[in-house]
């Protein structure tokens, strides 16, 4: 197995009659009614199109319906590739909806991967890579059931087999799940619901990272004025820097559960 063969028995892999192949098929909101999936398909290739040092493996393709619906990636927002937040990918609209879907999981993670330098070297994939749907909502679903995980399990595998030696994070516990069938070791899990600064993922990331400061960051890292220090240095090394209005006056972007 190899990747070009992994995508191609995904974007046209027959699903069942409660789950919907975005890669298949055109969504309501596509700006393309006619190829909108080949758009999904382009994009979640040129996402994949690294040598990953990290792999997240998500439950699903993100919140609600929109998260990866529409992109093809998952937790990757129409917002955050417009905005540049996403290598590799055209900064382009590419639905009908009045204004951008975004959600602070997804802008966490990329903006965690980015605050460590692992934005371009890393592979979002998820256990149930396709759109959940229900009779009389159809493709808005984001409930995983069982059948859907022992469906996407395959691909799980195949990606396994792919990446073997690429370390792995377990993003909530079907992903954990998913890597326990087969006896694959991965990072401590962690899980958005309870995020406060980011600090779970952030955790998580710090393993990953071969920044020479990794070590200082590991034993003051709840000291804010020395991460401020940390961060700007790192973005001068990447050479670039965030919008100030999207952090707090510490330097920290605060994330909290929309209420």
């Amino acid at each position: 197995m190899n990747l070009s063969l992994l995508l191609h028995e995904l974007f046209i892999a027959r699903t069942p009659p409660d789950i919907a192949n975005q890669y298949a098929t055109s969504l309501e909101f596509d700006m393309d009614e006619t190829n909108g999936h080949i758009g999904r398909q382009q994009r979640f290739v040129s996402h994949l199109s690294c040598e990953p040092k990290v792999i997240v493996l998500s439950s699903g393709y993100g919140p609600g319906s929109l998260a990866g619906k529409y992109s093809g990636i998952p937790y990757t927002t129409e917002e955050l590739i417009v905005q540049g937040k996403v290598p590799r990918l055209i900064r382009e609209r590419f639905t009908y909806e009045a204004e951008m879907y975004s959600d602070w999981k997804s802008t966490a993670i990329w903006d965690e991967m980015a605050y460590f330098g692992l934005e371009r070297d890393f592979i979002h994939w998820a256990v149930q890579p396709f759109v959940s749907s229900t009779p009389h909502t159809p493709h808005v679903s984001n409930r995983i059931m069982a059948h859907e995980v022992n469906f996407g399990l395959q691909f799980v595998e195949s990606l396994l087999d792919i990446y073997q030696g690429v370390p792995i994070m377990a993003f909530g516990g079907v992903a954990e799940y998913a890597l326990k069938q087969f006896n694959v070791s991965y990072s401590e899990a962690f899980s958005l619901r309870d995020w406060n600064n980011t600090s779970s993922l952030r955790d998580s990331l710090l393993h990953f990272t071969n920044a020479p400061w990794r070590e200082e960051i590991a034993k003051i890292k709840h000291s804010r004025d020395y991460t401020e220090r940390v961060r700007r240095k790192k973005l001068m090394q990447l050479g670039w820097m965030p919008h100030p209005d999207s952090h707090s006056a510490h330097g920290l972007r605060e994330f909290s559960a929309p209420t």
